[in-house]
């Protein structure tokens, strides 16, 4: 990655382990998820999940939003390297208990949904 998204995702990284150090040091309702996102897949091995990461990183390179995405995915993978499982604190009740984390690697995977179909949309025209 180019250097504004390692500094975005480095950003990211720390905005996500300072909310979950906060949450947890508050005594905020969190819960241990185990699995991958939205508390799928349990019992990972984290060094698939770093695996993924690698080959993510170096197959898109210089795209702003995959930041997001290697953000999130790393500031998980470092929960679960650190503590056997990923804190998940943001509770809607009509969906499974997420974190920040989440939110940016689904910011990522939209936006670059959208940044592609926007892109085929006007090569066609």
């Amino acid at each position: 990655m180019k250097d504004k998204e390692s500094s975005i995702s480095i950003l990211l990284i720390a905005i996500d382990q300072l909310s979950k150090l906060l949450v947890v040091s508050v005594g905020f309702p969190v819960v241990y998820n185990r699995g991958i996102a939205f508390s799928l897949l349990g019992g990972i091995n984290p060094i698939f999940i770093a695996l993924i990461l690698i080959v993510l990183a170096r197959s898109y390179r210089n795209n702003f939003w995959f930041g997001f995405i290697i953000a999130g995915g790393a500031a998980n993978l470092i929960d679960r390297i650190r503590l056997g499982y990923v804190i998940d604190f943001i509770n809607l009740g009509f969906w499974p208990v997420f974190n920040l984390a989440d939110v940016f690697i689904t910011i990522g995977v939209l936006a670059i949904i959208i940044v592609n179909m926007k892109e085929k949309y006007e090569s066609n025209y």
